[in-house]
């Protein structure tokens, strides 16, 4: 039997951002557990086990919020007047007061406030009465993230000012292909995919037309993990990826490169582990012949971003000891492996930047996944752990698609914590995605707004939505989208409440449509509006030769017949037929970008992901039947993507590049 709540202990919860309760799928109220609020509170440092810890928290909270001099970041949009609230004890009022705004750029601008001040708010905190008033800081800030520092009498306090573009730069209309990097492969050639593969699926995709080539995170994982969205970083590229081949120092490294990868005969599957010892390999061989002028350059980029260093250091104790404890120093005494690590850095900077340069050249853009978070073991969690709530889980409450909820194994981001120093975890997390993206998708969108947690141990329907401030973190998308000119995709598919889509179109940021959802809606799938990326699946859906062969007939025949009437009436009910028409339907849509997996124009029916599943599944290592340089000697593969070409002609990209597909340049 579930114990009474303490006294105030909702409102604690609430007070704290914490949801006391939610409407499930059916629109029913779920009231949240006792248990699962002592739990969450407690990991804000707010105990709540009885009626006296509910009282001294409700103290603490009050407190925190009344101490502070400045909030610890406010968001100063586009081109309206600053201001800052301050809050101040009242007999301080007449007294001295300080305020300096210091720009990123450089520079400061002292404010002199004025003695009239409004008053906002009063409280009364431990028996002094506090007062609150909106200082105004002079005119508009350029974009940036800028502090405020706040001397009143012997006391001085900082906070942090996101001036941003109220909204990111525009999305261009357009069509791309989506691939996942490690799946691609040429003729002959039995190494893992890799950036230079990716180039070269930018070419045949330029030649034409599309604007876009999308993958699949490209970020750092653990050795022995396949799925791309369990990062130890989202500041650092996974080396998997590299193109070893096109280093300048592979031709010294000789026979130490890889000539090709593990994959399992017969199935195509990569064998993960082989593959990382075989990249490794042939880094420790590149590393031992670097030239003098080469390791300067490589010194200069660690110099420039520190943490480069860190993690090199951290990547060598792992593999000399295993994971250390969040805080711990490592203690490596392995100075190749660092350097390894470090070159790894550099090398996968320098490929990305190449083709971030050959696609914009001629129009294009890379469009890049930056997931939801991060292991609990990794890199972002040992270097910062105060950002994060340990013993926690994200996930999600139960629905339809999965009965039991969902646990992502990854520990969330504390909101009190992250707006402490302006979200710069955050900030640089997107800025690495955007310096050689000009799109970037975010994941499960709605976390801006919310997220559920799940204490550990518990199931996770046991869990509740954790507010976040979704102010703050729109302002750090589109400052980071506006320094990068890079359009930004929310993931909002699923149960997501409203306040998500208002979000994203006062913003300016992508919405996603996907095609396979929307089929399933009854009577007529609906037009995919102006403000989305238009999909048919993503890489947790099925393909759609899976799909159309799976969907019921009467759902069948009510598609073919809303095709047939929209002008789109596919040549034959045959899946690739049926593909082709709802690739032209998709095109003439309202939708910003039509983004096509690549694997469906030939009519793959294994998908590289089934969520939920363990690793019996062979998630994340399947490599594509159709290899690059089948794609340019199949003309039924570009007949699939002429309905689409022809209602999205090339714009941006410039005349049709010669046919067939490329190498890196």
């Amino acid at each position: 039997m579930t114990a009474p709540a303490p006294t105030g202990l909702r409102e604690l919860a609430w007070g704290a951002g914490i949801a006391t309760g939610y409407h499930d799928i059916a629109g029913t109220y779920r009231e949240t557990p006792v248990e699962v609020l002592r739990a969450l509170l407690a990991a804000m440092g707010l105990p709540a086990g009885d009626d006296a810890e509910v009282r001294r928290s409700h103290e603490s909270l009050h407190r925190r919020a009344w101490h502070r001099l400045v909030e610890p970041t406010t968001v100063c949009w586009g081109d309206d007047r600053p201001a800052v609230e301050l809050r101040r004890p009242a007999a301080s009022l007449g007294g001295p007061l300080d305020v300096v705004v210091t720009l990123e750029g450089g520079g400061t601008r002292r404010v002199d406030a004025p003695a009239d001040l409004v008053e906002t708010a009063r409280a009364d905190v431990d028996g002094v009465v506090h007062v609150a008033h909106r200082l105004p800081l002079g005119g508009p800030l350029p974009p940036g993230a800028h502090t405020v520092l706040v001397a009143c009498g012997d006391r001085r306090e900082e906070g942090h000012l996101l001036a941003a573009p109220r909204r990111a730069p525009a999305p261009h209309r357009g069509w791309g292909v989506f691939a996942p990097v490690y799946a691609l492969r040429r003729d002959g050639d039995r190494r893992v995919g890799h950036l230079g593969d990716l180039a070269a699926l930018a070419d045949w995709v330029a030649a034409l037309g599309g604007d876009l080539v999308g993958s699949l995170p490209l970020l750092a994982t653990f050795d022995g993990d396949a799925s791309p969205y369990a990062p130890i970083s989202r500041l650092a590229w996974n080396e998997r990826h590299l193109d070893l081949a096109a280093l300048p120092e592979a031709a010294a490294a000789g026979r130490a490169a890889p000539s090709g990868p593990a994959v399992v005969d017969g199935d195509d599957l990569i064998d993960w582990p082989a593959e990382v010892l075989s990249v490794r390999t042939a880094l420790d061989a590149m590393v031992a012949g670097l030239a003098d002028r080469r390791r300067a350059q490589l010194d200069e980029f660690t110099v420039a971003r520190p943490h480069v260093d860190e993690l090199a250091r951290w990547r060598a104790e792992v593999e000399q000891h295993g994971p250390p404890t969040p805080g711990r120093p490592v203690t490596t005494d392995r100075p190749a492996a660092v350097l390894r690590h470090r070159y790894a850095q550099w090398a996968m900077d320098g490929q990305l930047a190449d083709l971030h340069h050959r696609l914009r050249g001629r129009g294009q853009s890379l469009f890049l996944d930056l997931p939801l978070g991060v292991h609990g073991d990794g890199f972002d969690v040992w270097r910062r752990p105060e950002l994060f709530a340990r013993g926690l889980e994200v996930g999600a409450p139960p629905d339809d698609f999965n009965p039991s909820g969902q646990g992502w194994g990854f520990p969330p981001l504390l909101p009190e914590a992250s707006r402490a120093d302006g979200h710069e975890y955050l900030r640089a997390g997107l800025a690495h995605q955007l310096r050689h993206a000009g799109v970037v998708r975010i994941d499960h969108v709605m976390a801006l707004h919310r997220l559920w947690w799940v204490p550990g141990g518990a199931s996770p329907a046991e869990g509740a939505y954790v507010h976040y401030p979704a102010e703050e973190l729109a302002a750090v998308v589109t400052l980071e989208a506006w320094r990068a000119g890079a359009v930004v995709v929310g993931e909002n598919l699923g149960t997501v409440p409203p306040e998500v889509g208002r979000l994203l179109d006062e913003h300016r940021l992508l919405g996603m449509y996907a095609t396979q959802f929307e089929l399933d809606a009854a009577p007529h799938a609906r037009w995919a509006p102006a403000g989305s990326i238009a999909v048919v699946n993503t890489h947790d859906m099925a393909p759609f030769a899976a799909y159309w062969e799976g969907l019921a007939a009467d759902r069948r025949a009510a598609v073919l017949d809303q095709l047939g009437r929209d002008g789109a009436a596919p040549a034959s009910p045959d899946p690739l037929d049926v593909l082709a028409a709802l690739l032209g339907w998709l095109g003439r849509s309202d939708a910003a970008s039509v983004v096509v997996t690549l694997e469906d124009l030939w009519g793959e029916c294994r998908p590289q992901n089934v969520p939920g599943t363990g690793p019996d599944v062979p998630n994340w290592r399947r490599q594509m039947t159709c290899t690059l340089d089948g794609l340019a000697g199949d003309p039924s593969v570009v007949a699939r993507l002429d309905p689409l070409r022809a209602a999205r002609p090339a714009g941006r990209t410039g005349e049709a590049l010669p046919g067939g597909v490329g190498g890196p340049g």
